[in-house]
């Protein structure tokens, strides 16, 4: 559950965002070309979208991801204590409970350490994440820029 989670939030911003672009493709010949209003009002939209991203979505996200590796990170703790608490044992032959539960928390602490470590490739592919949305949805502000300029052309 706790890796189901910033995979479900990054899923939902890619579908929000990917639903959300203005289409700036070429009209079809058929098609009405956009008028000046809606290609303004298109740029002011991914504008608005990225501000959202940048600013709420994204600080959003990483907050999450930090709690969950402070979280991991006190777990893998507690389960290197309780290894720890086991020391004097140590001197018992393999097949006691005593030799068992410590065997058991140790698989404890390696899951949670691996689990921190997994958390964290989480957090940097996060930040790769960012630059390419915050690329795309330039893109999609340059690209209706581009349509306004070829209005005003037109225009002239």
């Amino acid at each position: 559950m706790r890796r189901f989670i910033p995979f479900l939030l990054s899923v939902f911003c890619v579908a929000t965002i990917a639903a959300a672009r203005p289409p700036f493709a070429p009209a079809a010949k058929n098609q009405a070309q956009p008028t000046r209003a809606q290609a303004v009002a298109a740029i002011r939209s991914t504008e608005r979208q990225m501000h959202n991203f940048r600013f709420v979505e994204y600080p959003r996200l990483v907050r999450e991801l930090d709690r969950q590796i402070r979280l991991a990170e006190a777990e893998t703790l507690v389960a290197a204590d309780r290894v720890e608490n086991y020391r004097g044992f140590r001197s018992f032959n393999f097949y006691t409970p005593a030799y068992n539960a410590e065997q058991s928390w140790r698989l404890q602490t390696l899951a949670s350490h691996q689990h921190v470590q997994r958390l964290r490739e989480q957090r940097a592919e996060l930040t790769r994440y960012r630059r390419d949305v915050i690329r795309q949805l330039r893109g999609d502000i340059n690209r209706g820029v581009a349509v306004l300029a070829a209005m005003d052309a037109a225009v002239e």
